[in-house]
């Protein structure tokens, strides 16, 4: 897991619940496509079962 990732996980440790836009304003902003990044970031820590995502509501 790289730096960015583990980045990412203390925030949400730390604030607990994060949109996916929040994320790309925290960690992605500099990224070409960062909505794609953002997404398969997501969806990696989740396969792995470190992060919990709910998917009741789409931004």
């Amino acid at each position: 897991m790289n730096k960015r990732d583990q980045a990412i996980l203390e925030n949400l440790q730390k604030f607990y619940v994060l949109d996916r836009d929040q994320l790309i304003q925290l960690h992605l902003k500099e990224q070409k496509q960062p909505i794609t990044t953002c997404n398969r970031i997501m969806n990696r820590l989740t396969s792995k079962g470190l992060v919990k995502v709910d998917r009741t509501t789409r931004p």
